[in-house]
């Protein structure tokens, strides 16, 4: 009998812990999901400040020229671009879409910071991001040569970037191949000349800003209702065309406060700067901003956000 007994016993220890299993495993880490809420809350200020891309037509296999409307030129040569294989693509049409960001506005437009992948600020010469297609097939870049307008002439040697995006959705850049010649720039005429460019996506012409040391920057919300999951905090350094936005961990929601420094953007000290407040709390949209200059000493700053309609936030977003 203690067989049978044992069974029963098993058989009734299953029935309670089929009855009493946790809820299905949800993939998502709780950062993914925050994320996820984030890009939730923010898509329609994304939406509104996106910036169309420049469409291009051009024929594969011939060297041609593409200019867009704020200066970036493209010397595309015959063997300039190839197939996910790797096999160069001699004939067919080959859409272009191109965005050209060369201020604060435009980079903030379209999430593109400019922060290199361990978190230290580049002074930017502009940047674009480009992709590449043929009958709906992505194109890939094999070389060519890309070049920056300048407004004014400088002094400053410029160097290629290539980014992509963190699990922050946070653009990061790494510097192209030193050893290719070409990926430091030729300074010409209020341009900076890239003559090897192996790569679309996201492309910067950047240069590390001497090192003055770095601070932080802490900005405590109002109240609870400002929160990682519908606020987003853009830090502006003009002097170098820069800005990063806030990561997710940086938040104390303890504080309710966002922090810059140690995060994947290490603030440089001397810099005048301009915090960007955007948030959207129960669809209503809240709109903040200071300025300040960095010390070696923290800086610490008080949000006070206010009630605005879209137009106006992105009015603002506009002019810096």
């Amino acid at each position: 009998m203690k067989p049978v007994t044992l069974s029963i016993a098993l058989a009734f220890c299953c029935g309670i812990m089929h009855s009493c299993k946790q809820p299905d495993y949800n993939p998502l880490r709780p950062h993914e999901e925050t994320m996820v809420e984030l890009q939730k809350n923010m898509q329609p200020f994304r939406e509104a400040m996106k910036i169309a891309p420049q469409k291009f037509t051009i024929n594969a296999g011939t060297p041609q020229t593409v200019k867009c409307n704020n200066g970036t030129t493209l010397d595309i040569a015959a063997n300039s671009f190839r197939d996910k294989d790797g096999n160069v693509i001699s004939k067919g049409s080959v859409n272009l879409e191109i965005t050209e960001m060369y201020k604060p506005a435009d980079m903030v437009s379209n999430i593109a910071s400019t922060v290199t992948g361990d978190g230290y600020f580049l002074q930017s010469g502009g940047q674009v991001n480009i992709s590449a297609s043929s009958n709906g097939k992505p194109v890939y870049a094999n070389k060519y040569s890309i070049s920056f307008k300048m407004k004014d002439s400088t002094k400053y040697p410029m160097s290629l970037y290539y980014g992509s995006k963190n699990e922050d959705s946070v653009l990061s850049w790494k510097d192209a191949d030193r050893s290719n010649i070409g990926t430091t720039a030729r300074y010409d005429n209020f341009q900076y000349i890239f003559d090897t460019c192996t790569s679309f996506g996201y492309i910067n012409c950047d240069r590390l800003p001497k090192d003055s040391g770095t601070t932080h920057i802490f900005l405590k919300a109002p109240d609870p209702s400002f929160k990682v999951i519908n606020t987003q905090i853009y830090l502006v350094l003009p002097a170098i065309n820069s800005f990063v936005q806030n990561r997710i961990r940086s938040f104390d929601e303890a504080t309710n406060t966002f922090k810059f420094g140690d995060d994947g953007s290490n603030v440089p000290v001397g810099m005048d700067f301009k915090i960007v407040m955007i948030a959207n709390v129960n669809d209503k949209y809240y709109y903040f901003d200071t300025t300040g200059k960095t010390t070696k000493e923290d800086v610490y700053l008080n949000a006070h956000p206010t009630l605005q309609d879209m137009p106006y936030i992105i009015s603002k977003i506009k002019s810096l």
